[in-house]
Formats: structure tokens, sequence, C-alpha cells
């Protein structure tokens, strides 16, 4: 686990420079440069940038940075995807019964709240630990 957040730390060390600061670039210079290309070098040399796919092009960034950025070799990808896969179902998970565990809370301390969760009928009743909460009396 150290070792893991060594790699973090150093990682995040590279980064820190780039990612805070404020950059700005002028490209008066590439804007204009369409108007002067030929038909030919257009076709050659695309500058049309609404048509880069996001998806594709976040992932390539990150690859880079897992590549060069933080040295890591490219064989251990579909292991690192499985593992954030677990971990964002574990989240949801995690989050689904802390928000049902406050939604009982909430529904055993306060009467209005009752109520009006009873009017959701079958679709309440069935819910964990919140249906017996709601339909105690029933």
């Amino acid at each position: 686990m150290v070792r893991i957040q060594n790699r973090i730390s150093i990682g995040l060390e590279v980064l820190q420079y780039f990612t805070t600061r404020e950059w700005w670039f002028d490209t008066n210079n590439f804007k204009s440069l369409v108007n002067i290309l030929n038909p030919v070098d257009k076709e050659t040399f695309p500058m049309d940038t609404t048509i880069i796919e996001d998806e594709p092009y976040i992932e390539s960034c990150m690859i880079g940075g897992k590549l060069y950025c933080l040295k890591e070799k490219l064989e251990n990808l579909p292991k690192a995807r499985l593992q954030n896969q677990i971990l964002y179902i574990l989240d949801r998970l995690v989050s689904l019964f802390f928000y049902l565990v406050l939604l009982y809370w909430i529904v055993s301390y306060f009467e209005p709240a009752r109520e009006l969760l009873s009017y959701g009928g079958p679709a309440v009743r069935y819910l964990p630990l919140v249906g017996k909460a709601v339909f105690k009396d029933v």
C-alpha cells in the first residue's frame, strides 16, 4: 500500500506544475491557417477540432499518462480496468446502502416523512429497510 501511495505521490508531483497553473496560448496563427491552406493540404491536415471524439481522446491521454508519467506497463491495463469496475460497483453499492440507511433513519424518527413515503405504495414497500419502517403500522 505504501508503494502505491508513493507512486501516486510521484505522479501528482510530476503533474502538479501543469495542473495548478492557467495556460493561455495564442491561437490566431492556427485559426488563420485554415484560410491559407490549399484543398490538398486541408485534406491531409484536418484543422476542424469538432471532429475529435472526446472518449477516445481522453482514453489515449490516460494511457499516455500511465505509460510515460507513471512509467507503468500497459500489460497491467486489463487488470486495472477490472479493478476500476469492481471499485465502481462497490462505490455504487455502498452509496445505495448509505442512502437507504439515511432514509430509514429519517422515516423512523420523522412522522411527516413516513406519511409522505406511504403514498409511494408498492414502490416504497419493497425497498430494503425503508419499506418496513414506513409500513410498520400495517
